[in-house]
Parts: structure tokens; sequence; C-alpha cells
């Protein structure tokens, strides 16, 4: 019999934005749903199934954290870690340019990176803060690159998949960095 494994990448970021309560449940139950549909129809009809769930889930997980309790404590924490992550990619901005010129391509290498992990630290401190509010900083990430891509603020536009790439991967880091720390914690106690 063959054996057919879900997205990694899908996986991890149901992993990160379901409550720990169920979490487990729910991931399962979607993993074995996966399966079935893998062997019955095809293994690319099953991942594309898989991610239409991941994309589906996490509207309603949003709308289920703002009508529960607490959702306010944790919009003021996303909030606080992510002017906190401005401030720091803003500085970093400011020593970038003040310390290379202009034609160096680390000035095109640089921010990229610099987000990327500015933005998985933010995920991995809020998770421990607050870890259902990663969901309202990985929104205010995507919201922010939205609004700076429609605007064209950039003296230089940015090409499409530098943009493409911020919208997925600037909110997939805020939500994906802290279950990889999660997961490698958790191995480390294990041992």
């Amino acid at each position: 019999m063959r054996s057919y494994s879900p997205p990694i990448l899908a996986c991890w970021i149901l992993e990160s934005i379901f409550p720990v309560s169920f979490r487990e449940a729910l991931v399962g139950d979607l993993i074995d749903e996966y399966w079935l549909r893998a062997r019955s129809t095809s293994p690319r009809a099953a991942w594309i199934w898989f991610w239409g769930e991941t994309c589906r889930a996490i509207p309603s997980l949003i709308w289920s954290l703002l009508r529960c309790r607490g959702w306010f404590t944790r919009l003021v924490a996303a909030l606080a870690v992510y002017i906190t992550m401005v401030i720091l990619m803003f500085s970093a901005d400011i020593v970038i340019a003040r310390y290379l010129s202009p034609g160096q391509k680390a000035q095109l290498i640089l921010p990229p990176i610099i987000f990327l992990l500015t933005t998985a630290a933010g995920g991995c401190v809020l998770a421990r803060i607050r870890r259902q509010a990663t969901m309202f900083l990985a929104l205010f990430v995507m919201s922010t690159n939205i609004v700076l891509f429609a605007v064209r603020i950039c003296s230089i536009p940015p090409p499409w998949w530098y943009q493409l790439t911020a919208l997925i991967f600037g909110p997939a880091t805020v939500l994906i960095a802290p279950a990889i720390l999660e997961r490698a914690n958790s191995r480390s106690f294990a041992i």
C-alpha cells in the first residue's frame, strides 16, 4: 500500500493556528481525510483539497477568536509586538542605508531576510505571551504588506515575486516559527 503525506507547510500552519486544546484532533482528522482522498482520487487532488481546507480554516478561526472572551487582550498584545517589529525593521533599514552604498546587492538581499527574521521572532515572542494572538499579528503583517504594495512607497518598484513572497511568507513565518520552536523544545525535553 502506498503512503501519502499531506503538505507539511499546511500542517504547520494548522498546528500553529488551532488552539492547543483541540489542535491534535482537528489536524489529525484532516490528515485522515487527506489519506482517504489520496487513495480514492489522486494525491494531487487530495493535496489541493488539504490546502483548500487550510485556507478555509483561517477565516473561521479568526472569527472564533473575535467572538471568544479575551480577544481584546490578544489584539493589544499582537499590536504591541507588531509596533516593536516595525521599529526594529525601520532601524535595520536605516542602518543598511547608512552603511551600504546604494549600488550594493546587500541592499536588495538584507531587507527581506531582516523582514522574515523579525516576523519569525515576533511570532515566537507573541506565542510566549499569548499563543492565540499570533493570528492577529499575522493579519497585521499581511495587511501592512498589502497597503505598502498598493501605495507603492518604494522609489524602485519591487518585482511581483518579491511582493508575492512578502504576502505569503511574512504572515506564514509569524505562524510557523512558534510551531517549529515549540516542536524543537518538546523534542529536546523528550531526549
